[in-house]
């Protein structure tokens, strides 16, 4: 029997697959350093905690990504693996997953292994993931998943919606100017990630009900029709079901799911923030 494995690094925040038990699934950890303390990114990580700490303001904080070792540990005991990770734009963790692809092949010549640097993170990786399974699941050979998911990765699309720049700015993610206004003026921002997988901000937003308008509005010019999306969201339950009925009300019957974020894309959307990944047509 065939084993087949779908690998994804913890900025993708689905915990576990659903109703898959014939498909492995393992998320490879980040880390988040505050001060002297490190949060490893696994299923046990205390995201409040690591939010509280960071919100002492006291002490300097930082992500690495995995190590190749930790990726190619990753990838042991399988015969296919299609292995996805945050944009290669915003951390390492493409380029340590890849240089573990060659390891791996070095010793195993016959595993069949794919590595798609996504672009994004969070929920649209989540779509991306949820695809392969679909796709896995109805017999399709690794060669037509690997070209089918490239063709659905152009219909996905992530934004995201920010109280909080700090983490963004301090790792030089977004210039010091993007976080003026919501630091001091307590204005959100709404921001897309871009085709080339880095952070894009859109709006400025004052209150709840223009947001929920302007990431409607943004979904609908992106050619969102109903289809997928998967929202997750950084303790802010209530803002992510506001987001649902705001696109339930123009689509009805659209699939929507909501999730709590990892520690990682915690860690950048910080305390009530979240993101929106969505297929488009």
């Amino acid at each position: 029997m065939i084993m087949i494995k779908i690998v994804v690094d913890s900025s993708c925040d689905t915990k576990k697959l659903k109703n898959t038990e014939s498909i492995l699934y393992e998320r490879v950890p980040l880390t988040i350093r505050v001060g002297e303390t490190e949060y490893v990114d696994d299923d046990s990580i205390d995201v409040t905690a690591m939010l509280d700490d960071i919100a002492t303001k006291t002490k300097r904080s930082s992500t690495a990504c995995p190590s190749p070792d930790a990726w190619l540990k990753s990838y042991q005991g399988a015969d296919e693996l299609y292995v996805f990770t945050i944009t290669s734009n915003l951390s390492g963790s493409y380029s340590s997953a890849v240089l573990a692809k060659d390891m791996l092949l070095e010793q195993n010549p016959n595993v069949k292994i794919h590595v798609f640097d996504t672009l994004s993170a969070g929920p649209e990786i989540s779509l991306l993931v949820e695809k392969t399974v679909e796709l896995i699941s109805a017999n399709n050979s690794f060669e037509e998943i690997v070209s089918a998911i490239n063709r659905y990765s152009s219909n996905t699309k992530l934004l995201f919606m920010l109280y909080n720049l700090d983490a963004l700015i301090s790792n030089g993610r977004l210039p010091k100017i993007a976080g003026f206004a919501t630091s001091i003026l307590g204005i959100s921002m709404l921001g897309a990630a871009s085709e080339e997988g880095t952070l894009k901000p859109l709006h400025k937003v004052r209150g709840t009900a223009k947001g929920l308008r302007l990431i409607l509005s943004e979904m609908i010019s992106d050619h969102f029709e109903g289809g997928k999306v998967i929202i997750s969201h950084v303790y802010n339950e209530s803002i992510a079901l506001a987001v649902k009925e705001t696109i339930l009300k123009q689509f009805p019957g659209c699939p929507i799911q909501i999730m709590e974020t990892g520690g990682l894309c915690g860690y950048y959307a910080s305390k009530d923030g979240f993101l929106i990944g969505y297929e488009t047509n």
